[in-house]
């Protein structure tokens, strides 16, 4: 049986109709998926920053989310503009926008006023009625979409016997996926890399933070902060013991704590570094809050001649440099906050530098530095001076980038993360400077040096 010339023209008008309309949503959502993922892929730090800001997930599920959610938006939008399983694409979309819905909905019920971060981090849009109505409309099309998508499979379904003669799959068709895989790759590698330095990052971030309250702890129950080296510090009882080591009951770690308290007590000559063999067992005994994630080395412990030692990736701020002893942590220091007249919050504490390249800086338990005041090994200056090591220049050495192979850099503030490092300030805060801040840093590493610096 024929059909009529008119109920032919209008399927065909109403096929032409749908297909024009399910290309415009095709474009509009996918340019709204595509300006969230560019702007996601090329910040990612800022992107996880945003994930965690949510507070919906732990730290391993928010990296997840920030790893993966930006490709599974790349390829809806993909899917939906090319036609390659639009109708899954358009599935996926209806949930990937349902998500943001119900994340925005969740923070709203707990009266949190943060930013959505939906478009990078140029976007400070509050989460409200705009987010939820754009991230609601984004839905909603990709459910039209979807519709409209069905609708055209059930009548190329029913085409199908029809064009039978022509339903392989054309030369052309395979180069465009393969492209697509190409293209897919080239992005996700580099972008993988970005999302897990943010999350090392992010991590070293928070070890930073936990050490800044376990020296506020330390200075609570002291009443001043432990001394950056001790020697006579404490009437001499802990000889060579960094800082670090003087935190542990602060970090969770009262029962090492209580095994350096025993072999101190039982080591008859402590000024004969190191050679009371219960140290040594102690000195190789990583401790991952004073390790950052993104030294690949660490950590450990590491090689050095016949021994092993663990290492430290922060270090106490001395002030200027190893003679000035200007700062908060340095030789015997008993600093107290009321010390600080430069004020906490803009006072250097903590700042990042990994352990020297032959691994003979950096213990955390105990050393002598360069010169037995600990220098370059749990604590360091903003301009620290090389009194040790005749290949390298004697300085002042600045804030810049390092290399783990330069035995040179282990006398400034360096860190394996792009364009700077973090530093704990006085207050307990953590900020991440960037290299460009290096004309501040010796400003910022005095405790009452009457310097005015603006934190970048």
């Amino acid at each position: 049986m024929v059909e009529p010339p008119n109920q032919i023209e209008s399927r065909s008008v109403f096929a032409l109709v749908a297909f024009a309309v399910e290309r415009f949503l095709a474009f509009g959502v996918a340019f709204m998926l595509l300006r969230s993922t560019f702007a996601h892929l090329g910040n990612p730090y800022a992107y996880l920053d945003s994930v965690l800001t949510y507070k919906l997930t732990g730290l391993q599920t928010s990296v997840f989310v920030a790893t993966v959610l930006p490709f599974l938006q790349l390829i809806i939008a993909l899917s939906i503009l090319l036609r390659i399983w639009a109708l899954a694409g358009w599935g996926c979309g209806v949930a990937v926008f349902a998500s943001y819905v119900a994340a925005q909905a969740l923070v709203l019920s707990r009266g949190d006023d943060i930013a959505c971060g939906c478009f990078g981090q140029s976007d400070s849009v509050r989460i409200g009625t705009r987010t939820l109505l754009l991230a609601g409309t984004g839905a909603t099309l990709c459910v039209v979409g979807g519709v409209l998508a069905w609708c055209r499979e059930r009548r190329r379904t029913r085409s199908s016997i029809e064009s039978s003669s022509r339903s392989g799959v054309t030369l052309i068709e395979i180069l465009v996926v393969i492209a697509i895989i190409a293209i897919l790759i080239g992005l996700l590698l580099p972008a993988v890399q970005k999302v897990r330095e943010a999350a090392s990052r992010a991590k070293c971030q928070s070890h930073l933070k936990q050490l800044a309250l376990a020296l506020h702890g330390s200075h609570d129950s002291s009443g001043h902060l432990p001394a950056g080296l001790s020697i006579t510090a404490d009437n001499g009882k802990y000889p060579y013991l960094g800082w670090t080591a003087r935190v542990l009951p602060w970090v969770e770690q009262t029962a090492l704590w209580g095994q350096i308290e025993q072999v101190f007590a039982a080591d008859r000559d402590p000024l004969t570094f190191n050679s009371y063999p219960p140290h040594q067992a102690i000195s190789r005994t990583p401790v991952i809050i004073f390790t950052c994630p993104s030294d690949g080395r660490l950590p450990g412990p590491n090689p050095i001649g016949p021994s092993v030692f663990a290492h430290t990736s922060y270090l106490g701020v001395e002030g200027t440099d190893q003679v000035a002893r200007n700062g908060i942590l340095y030789l015997d220091s008993l600093v107290r906050l009321t010390d600080i007249t430069d004020g906490s919050s803009q006072t250097l504490l903590v700042g990042e530098r990994p352990p020297s390249a032959d691994f003979m800086l950096g213990w955390w338990y105990r050393g002598w530095g360069q010169a037995k005041e600990g220098s370059a090994e749990m604590v360091i200056g903003a301009r620290e001076r090389n009194t040790s090591r005749p290949g390298c220049v004697p300085g002042p050495y600045s804030f810049q980038p390092g290399d783990f192979k330069n035995q040179c850099d282990a006398f400034h503030f360096w860190s394996p993360h792009p364009g700077g490092a973090n530093f704990a300030f006085a207050d307990g805060s953590v900020h991440f400077l960037s290299y460009s801040a290096d004309s501040i840093l010796p400003a910022l590493a005095t405790r009452s040096g009457g310097e005015v610096a603006e934190i970048p």
